[in-house]
Formats: C-alpha cells, structure tokens, sequence
C-alpha cells in the first residue's frame, strides 16, 4: 500500500483566520492563536503531496519531515515540498495554485513569512526568500561559508548539498 501525505484544509464557510505565518504560529512556537475556533469544521480541499522521505529516518527525534508544515497569511497557505523539491502557494479558500518555486532539492521544514518574503531553506544548500505575491527570487544565499565548495552528496538515494538549509527560523 502507498502512503500518501495529502493536506487538508477545514474552513467554516465564510470564516476568516488570522494569520500562520511560522511554524506552530510564532517565534515562540506556542501553537495557538487568540482567534476562536469555528464551531464546526468542513472540508474545503485537500492536495495529495505524495510520501517524502525524512532526511533522517533512522533517528526518531530529527524526523520531524515526514509530513509537510504549511504557513498562512493573507489568504495564501504556502506549502514545503519534500517530494516536488518545490514551495507551493496555494488560496486558502479554493485550493488553487497561485505559484510554485521549485529548488534543486527537498523543502523539507516550514518556512517564514515575513515583511511580503516567503523564507525557507533547501537541501540544495541555499537559503531563499521568495515574494508572497508572485512567488519571485528575492533573494539567495548558501548557508556556508562562499570559500566552500558546492559539493554535493547522496541523501536517501537523492543528491543534495553537504551542507543543506533545514529551516528558516
């Protein structure tokens, strides 16, 4: 049986939510929002991911990229790919893409938004901030010394960086 990774997305009709700008909501990573709860939840869509593979899957407590870690702000969830080597920006209300980003490498971790930048790291070694809007390179930079080569190695039968980006913040 294949597993797969599918994100959904529950919403109250006509419900609007504060934003989910880092992972578990804050700097703090408190997980929670002063935003009440709807009362009921109802599927709104779901997008299929497929299964990623950890970067560490023999060591229980550094598997925390089994299953992707969206963020949310002004109506537009953005989702790490593991398996597309990509960011997908997507309307929180319908599901439909906006943009994608794709990298040379797994997304494995959440990502930040910030001042209208998407930032994340990649197992392709860089760290990248992205537009909100249009999904657009703002920026680049490895995450090592620029005197280091860009040398690559296998990691779980795919080819990244010695020396990968796994977080923004």
């Amino acid at each position: 049986m294949i597993r797969r990774i599918l994100i959904l997305f529950f919403l109250l009709s006509g419900q609007t939510f504060a934003d989910w700008p880092a992972w578990r909501h804050d700097r703090a990573r408190t997980g929670a929002s002063a935003e009440a709860p709807p009362e009921r939840a109802n599927l709104i869509w779901q997008l299929n991911m497929g299964k990623p593979e950890p970067a560490y899957d023999h060591q229980f407590r550094m598997c925390a990229d089994r299953a992707p870690a969206p963020v949310a702000t002004n109506g537009t969830v953005f989702i790490p790919s593991a398996t597309g080597d990509q960011v997908l920006a997507c309307s929180l209300a319908s599901g439909k893409i906006v943009w994608r980003f794709v990298t040379e490498g797994p997304v494995r971790f959440a990502h930040v938004v910030a001042d209208g930048k998407v930032i994340f790291g990649c197992d392709d070694g860089y760290l990248y901030a992205v537009g909100t809007v249009t999904g657009e390179l703002i920026w680049k930079t490895r995450g090592v010394d620029p005197s280091f080569p860009d040398s690559r190695m296998l990691i779980n039968d795919r080819m990244g960086s010695r020396w990968p980006v796994r977080g923004a913040a």
